[in-house]
């Protein structure tokens, strides 16, 4: 119920933002990240070691839900998760 709460108010706080600014929508094309990595040499390597983490973050996240089985988890991802 925690976790349901806390990426409840992600997804609304990001919808808010979305509304006040829709030009972020920009960061899901790839051509700014390449960019991004291209000019950011020491940048781009913290960048990249972030994202990493919150990889791992979330796949430990999966990990620990693991003993709910497959179903309840995938549905929990694209319902809850994908949209936040």
């Amino acid at each position: 119920p925690v976790t349901g709460l806390w990426f409840l108010a992600i997804g609304i706080a990001g919808l808010v933002h979305i509304h006040d600014d829709p030009s972020v929508l920009l960061a899901i094309n790839p051509y700014y990240a390449v960019a991004y990595l291209a000019e950011a040499k020491a940048g781009a390597f913290l960048t990249v070691g972030a994202v990493f983490l919150a990889v791992t973050g979330a796949e430990a996240l999966y990990v620990d839900l693991g003993h709910f089985g497959r179903r309840p988890i995938v549905l929990a991802w694209f319902w809850i998760v994908f949209p936040c």
